[in-house]
Parts: C-alpha cells; structure tokens; sequence
C-alpha cells in the first residue's frame, strides 16, 4: 500500500492534487527530478514558457514558482506534458521555477531552478508634433504596463544616428533643444526594474510650420 499524503490546492480555479514525495511498502522509487529545465527569458511580452526533459516512470509533472531564488516556492501548475505557459506574472518582475515529476509511487525530488521573464512591450502610438509648437517639439506615447521610465532617443535621420536625448517617467517629452528649421526622427523604449523593451518605430517631428512640406520628402531621402 503506498504511503504518502496528498493536498488538494486550487490554480486558476482547477483544483488539483498535489502529491507529498514518499515510498511504496513494496519499495517503489519516486521519479528522478526533472532536467534541463528552462524558463523563457525576454521572448515574450504576455508569457513566460517553462519546460523540462522528460522523466522515465514519470505520470505527471509539478511546476512550482517563486520571486525568490531559494525559498517560497508555491505550486502553479500540474500537467501531463513537459512545459507550461505562465500568464500570472507580472512584467518587472523576475521569476524562478522548479519542477517535479510524479508517478506512482509519489513525487521525486525538485529540479535545479530555472529564473525566466517576460519582454515588456514596446510603447505604442509615439507621436511627435510637426510644426504646431514655435518653441519645441513635443514627443507622446501610450502607458507600458510595468514601465517605470521611458527613455527618449533622436536622431537626424530615420535609420541610424540614434542617441539617448532624455529619461522621463511620463509619457511625454518636450524638446526643447529641436533648432528651427530642422527635422528630427524619436523613438522610445519602456523600461522596468529589471528590463527593457525595443526601441518604438521612429516618428517625424518638426517646429517649423513651413517644414510640413518638405518634411515627407527629407525623410526618404536620408
């Protein structure tokens, strides 16, 4: 008779049994930990991926996960297949996951951790005035969900050139610094506490309302 104990645990309103490692009376062995485990770092900007090497006599497997390295784990998924996909997460934050595997005869022991994280989304709708302030060039883009700064690059031309012109924790920025007569190309990248997006497509922006002509025609000739 197998003896071991089971705790029934709730994640993302599936319930599931969770089971205690233990051994079988008749001497059964728990399935080894699982290897090659690997969190997805960056590649996505909703998700991050966990998923191992499959373990012999394995029936199902485990998936724990912590904001710490050694300690707090709680369970967040019980699955048959060798990965996952975490939605549950939040974008400034890293994440470390070990698995298990269960058969028979319980649990076996956890896998070494795997630390992942999710790519924060490039900011959206950048917009640049053209000509409508005499003093400035006035630079807007949408909130970045876990963003905690914005950096502001320009450039005089649209594919290269780029430099880091400010850091602002808003989602505008006023160019003070634009010459008349003279048109700029911006881009913007979010950043949080421990990563940063790409840069943003590059936007046209100008002070001079007599550019507005000449402007379309400047931009792809550079």
């Amino acid at each position: 008779m197998l003896q071991r104990s089971l705790r029934t645990v709730c994640f993302l309103g599936v319930v599931a049994v969770l089971t205690i490692p233990g051994v079988s009376q008749d001497g059964g062995m728990s399935p080894a930990a699982p290897a090659r485990v690997e969190a997805s770092d960056d590649l996505h900007t909703d998700r991050i991926q966990v998923q191992w090497e499959p373990v012999s006599g394995a029936t199902s497997y485990e998936v724990w996960r912590s904001t710490f390295q050694e300690h707090m784990y709680i369970p967040i998924a019980y699955t048959r297949l060798t990965e996952i996909v975490d939605r549950t997460i939040q974008a400034s934050q890293y994440y470390y996951y070990k698995v298990r595997a269960c058969g028979d005869d319980g649990c076996g022991a956890f896998s070494a951790f795997d630390v992942g994280s999710w790519m924060i989304s490039v900011p959206d709708h950048v917009w640049a005035t053209r000509g409508r302030f005499a003093d400035c060039i006035v630079v807007t883009w949408d909130w970045v969900d876990g963003a905690t700064l914005y950096y502001v690059y320009r450039s005089d031309h649209i594919d290269s050139g780029y430099h880091m012109l400010a850091m602002v924790d808003e989602r505008e920025f006023r160019d003070t610094g634009a010459l008349a007569g003279k048109v700029y190309y911006y881009r913007i990248r979010a950043l949080t506490t421990s990563t940063g997006s790409d840069l943003s497509p590059p936007v046209i922006g100008y002070r001079d309302e007599s550019l507005r002509h000449r402007a379309a025609a400047w931009r792809f000739s550079d």
